[in-house]
């Protein structure tokens, strides 16, 4: 072949190439420019107001605040007080259980959403409970974030019916009545407990309306977290008197019904409000509930777990062996044992009674899903249970930790792998934030480092407060920040949270700052 032909061809695979690639370009944008035409715009609050600076709080409890005053609330009445020229809001977006994982499954969305201009997070602590989301964590395909592969991904994929967990046969136990489905075969409605009689049960059922319309509002504060104003609602609902209503004292049944009703409710609301914040309290709220029902076998495992996280032993036992002297089958129970003998590392007993929650419900997710071993510790402890329990293999959550198993590759230390997990999360939330302009800082926990984030960090080339030696300065006793659980932090602990985090916010703003 002459070099002038060789030289032609050369030219032609060339114009071919940038014909493709600005192809690809044009496809691309075209793309992108669909989606933004077709998605919903977000009405960002930063949007609103101007001359305010938006923080997004992101990661677990310790975000949420649990055992105190959460520090992103904390947060921003220290900056509001030091810096006079903006108005900051600081969003809580913390959810307590969670992992880096499901921090970025929203993340996204968030960041589109209130469009922050500062982004804290604080997540990986719960990363080694998680393992089954570990599966849905393989580091990202470069190619993944851009449209058109995602477009030729979906036409080149088959068209098959998605595989599908098999449910468990119906000779194996897969379930016990959770505590919603208690309330829904149990719960009397205020307006039928009223009557429909018009002679006497008209007023009865107005004020019936009036009551269901303080519990929607105590339900609206609770969701907006705004604890202090909801327990106000709930004690006054627990403390009720009944006004004098016409045609009452005719059916005296009746209004005690409702007023027992009205006192159910309302404790076990203050019981679940308080669980996270304030354990006396929460502890107060299910015990006045089992004095009304002492039917609800959840009240007996909500109390005994609120004394298990406070290492009140002899409390948690108490009220355990009561909980399955009314019901031995409550598999729950076993869980809470096997939670209380696993951190008194009591392995023993703790596998002890795992199995015992196994055998009343072998193909039950939750004996599988609230345990507190790690990957590596339950993948040593089912094959032999799969011999003396062979049901277990018909469990979805067995089958799952079968399928997660092959697709892990071996790891001899949990921990390293959920450090890197840790590590490639961050990443990702970092580039994320990049993306949507967004200064990101990551800290440790107080009793907590982690150098996987430490890692994500240097990286990103962002700031990282490593809040451990910090608390050890900062406190002489360990007593002084952490809260009933021996575990969170209480309003001071979270308070020097919040006084770091503001300095790293303050040192980033101008004098000039709008």
């Amino acid at each position: 072949m002459s070099n002038s032909r060789k030289s032609r061809l050369l030219r032609a695979a060339a114009r071919l190439f940038l014909a493709a690639l600005v192809a690809i370009v044009v496809l691309e944008g075209l793309l992108r420019l669909g989606g933004l035409a077709t998605a919903p715009e977000a009405l960002s609050p930063a949007q609103k107001k101007p001359n305010t600076r938006i923080v997004l709080c992101a990661g677990d409890s310790f975000v949420y605040g649990v055992g105190g005053e959460p520090f992103p609330k904390q947060l921003q009445e220290i900056l509001n007080e030091r810096q006079h020229t903006l108005q900051f809001d600081v969003i809580n977006l913390g959810v307590p259980g969670t992992g880096t994982s499901q921090m970025l499954n929203t993340l996204e969305e968030q960041l589109k959403t209130y469009k922050p201009h500062y982004l804290i997070i604080l997540s990986g602590a719960n990363n080694s409970w998680l393992q089954y989301d570990l599966a849905k964590n393989r580091r990202a395909n470069p190619l993944s974030r851009l449209k058109l592969w995602k477009l030729l991904r979906l036409l080149a994929r088959p068209q098959k019916t998605p595989e599908k967990t098999p449910a468990p046969p119906a000779s194996c136990k897969s379930s016990f009545p959770t505590e919603q489905d208690w309330f829904n075969a149990t719960r009397v409605e205020l307006s039928t407990a009223a009557g429909s009689d018009p002679q006497s049960s008209r007023a009865l059922q107005n004020y019936a309306r009036k009551v269901e319309a303080e519990f929607g509002t105590a339900e609206r504060l609770i969701n907006q977290r705004q604890a202090s104003d909801a327990g106000l609602r709930l004690q006054k609902l627990l403390n009720l008197r009944f006004p004098k209503i016409p045609g009452a004292e005719r059916v005296p049944d009746r209004t005690a019904q409702m007023r027992e009703i009205i006192k159910f409710r309302a404790a076990v609301m203050l019981g679940h409000l308080y669980s996270l914040t304030d354990r006396p309290r929460a502890v107060d709220g299910f015990k006045q509930a089992l004095t009304i029902r002492p039917d609800y076998l959840y009240g007996y495992l909500r109390v005994a777990s609120l004394y298990r996280v406070s290492s009140d032993s002899d409390n948690f036992l108490k009220y355990i062996h009561l909980l399955l002297s009314k019901d031995p089958a409550f598999v729950p129970a076993y869980i809470e044992l096997t939670w209380y003998h696993y951190l008194r590392g009591e392995h023993d007993q703790s596998t002890k009674y795992f199995t015992k929650a196994l055998e009343l419900a072998p193909c039950s997710e939750y004996t599988l899903t609230h345990m507190p071993f790690s990957y590596s510790e339950l993948a040593k402890l089912l094959p032999p249970l799969e011999k003396s329990l062979p049901e277990i293999k018909n469990n979805p959550a067995y089958i799952q930790h079968v399928k997660l198993a092959r697709r892990l590759r071996k790891l001899d230390d949990d921990e390293k792998a959920m450090e890197e997990l840790t590590e490639t999360d961050l990443i990702t939330a970092g580039r994320l934030a990049k993306q949507y302009k967004a200064k990101l800082t990551i800290s440790s926990y107080p009793e907590r480092s982690l150098p996987g984030a430490l890692r994500a960090a240097r990286k990103l080339n962002i700031p990282y407060l490593d809040f451990v030696p910090l608390f050890k300065i900062s406190f002489k006793d360990r007593r002084e920040y952490i809260a009933f659980d021996k575990d969170h932090c209480n309003s001071e602990g979270y308070r020097l949270m919040a006084e770091y985090y503001a300095d790293l916010i303050i040192a980033s703003e101008t004098p000039d700052a709008k």
